[in-house]
């Protein structure tokens, strides 16, 4: 039996008795519990001040319910984050781990005695699954994970009731993007296959009588969740069906009582396109949700030159367990005319960006990173879209991410990019904070030469960023949106050949997109000191400025307009736009034996 019990529910553990789940206040930053009863929720922190001095991340009730494991981003150089444990009833935290390291760490599971909490942790490259003390704080290994793509971790790690044995799925290969699940003894650290198929095969949690396993599968054609009898640490039994149908589910956890948690997503971040009037500037109509519904979050939408087939990244598979709605898994290609679809596979884990096409439109773009560097670089590849055929056509420098966008010239040479600052000697970047980092550069790269050319700079020291970003249809002028953290934010324009930027607009401009013709622009964000969003189309060469009539009133079921593309006839505009959302559910009376 299943039945919902939290209709807008957030991301969280459960409480052993199932009464309360642990969340995270995304409007203060502090860590509270929610009474699942009566929705009354308790604060456990209190910030003086919204995300001052702090944030609760991750976090995990222990077994017992008297003690909640959390992670603390301090966004302080060196240590940005600690691992804390507080009373469920509130008081004082204890910094049980707080180490010199550049990644993040997030508690998954507690021993039944509460002397241990199980954390994945990252240090750069390498990831690891480790036992902290909350007694001593002291860290024991259990397994390190070389691989440092977003894949290369595990998606779940439950410990056994007794003890002894850890449970964790992970990726089969390198080259695939299904997982299998393995256990662990403990005291030895030897470990083997417990759920081995062609199938996505991934862990939902040890249950509590320790004789049995949940996992989800999609061995049976659709994603179920199945039930797996263990003894010692080893299958005792063949696994059964006993939920069919758990789309876009994420767990959340076992109660004690061997009910099990599970979150469902049912808001959407999807690509809309809207009919448009190019001459007025203005949105002719409704916007139509274009993307599949077997088809998870979709993103970063943009036309085909002749405007027949529309690119973007979706979310595709299981849910992963740190999720990200904003993060794609696979390139699509879809016909809005026959409502085809083509899913095309860089053929490594991980997150996948869509970048845009090549002039000629017989390829796509598409940026990842290269799983096969150490130091974690990303790489942007060229998609043949009949062959389906890669090849990388460039190569980020290590340490550098692409900040707003990415756009390769109609000369299929000249490479334009908003790049992150450089880090400090001596500093790892993800730890570095405002004031240590260097300066955003908006630069040219001729892929055949290598020349490099720096067309804008923010000045050092991190007081500014660069945020919308788009190359001009002829590929003579780049549009970027400038946010200094203090002064005027600017809408301006660089000529990619070099100069002087103008300032076009003052105001915050998140997304940016050239009308066809190249004598205009959409541009989401505010004008001036204005916080009011909306969309407007900007008069090229004066700068003048319409509402074109989407605003984020008109967008509250779909959250924030994103990324957005004018189809080369001018007649329709493409965006992506929504709200991720998420029921809480329960799943009553599967386990055999009493209390089952």
């Amino acid at each position: 039996m299943t039945r919902r019990i939290w209709g807008q529910a957030e991301l969280g553990s459960v409480s052993p008795d199932g009464r309360y789940v642990s969340i995270t206040d995304w409007q203060t930053g502090d860590l509270a519990v929610r009474d699942l009863e009566n929705g009354e929720i308790r604060y456990l922190t209190r910030n003086p001040e919204p995300y001052d001095p702090g944030m609760a991340d991750a976090h995990k009730i222990s077994r017992d319910g008297k003690w909640v494991a959390y992670t603390w981003s301090t966004g302080a150089f060196p240590t940005p984050y600690e691992l804390r444990v507080l009373s469920a009833d509130g008081g004082e935290p204890r910094v049980i781990c707080c180490d010199a390291f550049s990644g993040w760490m997030f508690p998954l599971d507690w021993s039944t005695d509460g002397r241990w909490v199980l954390v994945g942790r990252e240090l750069q490259p390498e990831r690891e699954l480790v036992l902290i003390s909350t007694e001593d704080g002291s860290v024991r290994s259990l397994k390190t994970f070389e691989d440092p793509s977003p894949g290369g971790f595990p998606r779940q790690a439950s410990l056994s009731p007794d003890g002894r044995f850890l449970a964790y799925d992970y990726l089969k290969d390198g080259e695939s993007t299904d997982y299998d699940i393995y256990v662990m003894e403990i005291a030895t650290l030897r470990e083997h296959v417990l759920v081995e198929s062609p199938a996505f095969d991934g862990l939902l949690g040890w249950a509590p009588d320790g004789n049995h396993i949940l996992f989800q599968s999609d061995r049976g054609g659709t994603p179920g969740a199945w039930l797996l009898p263990v003894a010692d640490g080893v299958v005792s039994g063949p696994p059964w069906l006993v939920k069919p149908d758990l789309w876009r589910a994420r767990g959340v956890g076992f109660a004690g009582d061997g009910r099990y948690f599970y979150l469902v997503e049912t808001g959407k971040v999807n690509v809309f396109v809207a009919p448009f009037d190019a001459e007025a500037m203005k949105v002719a109509g409704s916007a139509t949700p274009v993307t599949p519904r077997r088809l998870g979050n979709a993103i970063m939408p943009s036309w085909s030159p002749d405007g027949r087939l529309l690119l973007y990244g979706a979310e595709t598979g299981p849910l992963p367990v740190q999720y990200q709605p904003w993060v794609s898994r696979s390139v699509v290609i879809q016909s809005l005319e026959t409502g085809a679809v083509r899913e095309l596979s860089l053929g490594v884990p991980g997150e996948v960006f869509p970048i845009g096409w090549t002039s000629d439109g017989r390829g796509v773009l598409a940026m990842t990173k290269n799983l096969n560097d150490p130091e974690g670089a990303y790489v942007l590849y060229r998609m043949d879209v009949q062959t389906t055929e890669r090849r990388v056509l460039y190569r980020v420098a290590p340490g550098r991410s692409v900040a707003a966008g990415l756009h390769l010239g109609p000369d299929g040479r000249s490479l334009f990019m908003a790049m992150d600052p450089v880090a400090p000697v001596g500093s790892s970047a993800p730890g570095v904070s405002g004031n240590q980092r260097g300066s955003y550069q908006v630069v040219r790269e001729d892929l055949e030469t290598g020349e490099v050319a720096v067309l804008f700079q923010t000045p050092p020291g991190g007081p500014g960023q660069i945020r919308g970003f788009a190359l001009s249809p002829d590929g003579e002028t780049l549009a970027v949106g400038y946010c200094p953290r203090s002064g005027p934010h600017w809408l301006v324009l660089l000529p990619t050949e070099g100069g002087p930027a103008r300032e076009l607009l003052e105001g915050t401009f998140n997304s940016i997109a050239w009308m066809p013709n190249g004598e205009g622009l959409l541009t989401f964000g505010s004008l001036g000191q204005d916080t009011h969003s909306d969309l407007y189309s900007v008069g090229l060469p004066g700068g003048e400025t319409e509402p074109v009539g989407i605003s984020a009133e008109g967008l509250a079921s779909q959250g924030n307009l994103l990324k957005m593309d004018v189809h080369p006839d001018g007649d329709r505009v493409v965006y992506t736009a929504g709200q991720p959302g998420f029921e809480l559910w329960v799943m009553e009376d599967f386990l055999p034996g009493p209390g089952g």
